[in-house]
């Protein structure tokens, strides 16, 4: 996209260029450059970095804790690519040989699946997820509360953890749940 805004501005100049005088045309293109720059530049744009080190701190977590192609069951459950809250790949992306639920392709039957599971009891949730071969349940309770509200968030990491009877670990910026589901 910012290509093709540059040939349209580039365009545009090269018109302009033979109408205005010499010196106001290098006048123009310096407070483009400057305004240009100083727009790439704001903080605005910068990610949260605080975030990246508290979900890398949490993969990491769940790294030491399993093994090697051990599968890791993301919530909230989402739809890719239009299900939107996509911080929930980073998993996906940071970890080095682990299994991820997140991003079931739209429409599909291991999609639909999760859904259902995601959307029932923690008792039906944690038993199904263990039977089918899940060792932990990754919960990121911010895109959870954005989706479904903050009641429904807290009701459902309180549910997790009161049906298996340990506190999760939680991420630096306090985020992120993981519970090790495997040998329980």
């Amino acid at each position: 996209i910012m290509f093709f805004c540059l040939l349209i501005v580039a365009n545009l100049l090269e018109k302009v260029k033979t109408k205005i005088p010499y010196a106001a045309f290098v006048g123009l293109i310096a407070v483009l450059t400057i305004v240009g720059f100083y727009d790439q530049t704001l903080p605005y744009g910068m990610p949260d970095y605080t975030s990246f080190d508290a979900t890398r701190r949490a993969v990491d977590y769940v790294e030491n804790a399993l093994e090697p192609n051990d599968m890791v069951f993301v919530l909230p459950c989402q739809d890719w690519p239009s299900g939107g809250g996509y911080k929930n790949h980073m998993g996906v992306i940071e970890s080095e040989d682990l299994i991820w639920s997140w991003g079931s392709a739209q429409g599909r039957e291991e999609t639909c699946w999760q859904q259902t599971i995601a959307n029932s009891d923690a008792a039906t949730m944690v038993t199904t997820l263990k039977a089918a071969g899940y060792d932990a349940i990754y919960f990121d309770s911010s895109l959870y509360a954005q989706f479904y509200g903050q009641e429904a968030m807290e009701n459902t990491s309180n549910s997790i953890t009161e049906y298996l009877g340990q506190y999760p670990y939680v991420s630096t910026d306090g985020t992120t749940y993981v519970w090790i589901i495997k040998g329980e």
